[in-house]
């Protein structure tokens, strides 16, 4: 692992996959939410 090479690049890609995440996380509460109703 290279801490400092691309430190931004990785930055960034890790904030897309927590929203990505996030993302998810959300539509499948809705999906539940739906499914329960």
């Amino acid at each position: 692992m290279k801490p400092f090479s691309g430190e931004g690049k990785s930055k960034s890609v890790l904030l897309d996959c927590n929203l990505f995440t996030t993302l998810i996380m959300m539509i499948d509460c809705t999906l539940c939410s739906l499914y329960i109703l």
